[in-house]
């Protein structure tokens, strides 16, 4: 069981590394970093709004997949 969101959003990091190419990986997705989680919702940062629409358009339902294998 995890512990914390820290926890889980390191299992979805390696889910995700899993799922792409790691140039993908560390282009888009590497730089994720958990903010909160409640409600059932996770809240994400990132470093500009130009990676926060290239993951919101391409990788969502990835990130969605990811969160609900390890949760």
């Amino acid at each position: 069981m995890m512990e914390s969101f820290e926890q889980c959003f390191d299992a979805v990091r390696e889910y995700l590394k899993d799922a792409e190419s790691e140039t993908i990986y560390n282009l888009w997705l590497k730089g994720l970093e958990p903010v909160d989680f409640s409600d059932g919702t996770a809240t994400l940062s990132v470093s500009s709004d130009f990676i926060k629409g290239m993951v919101e358009e391409r990788y969502m339902p990835l990130l969605r997949k990811a969160f609900a294998a390890v949760m």
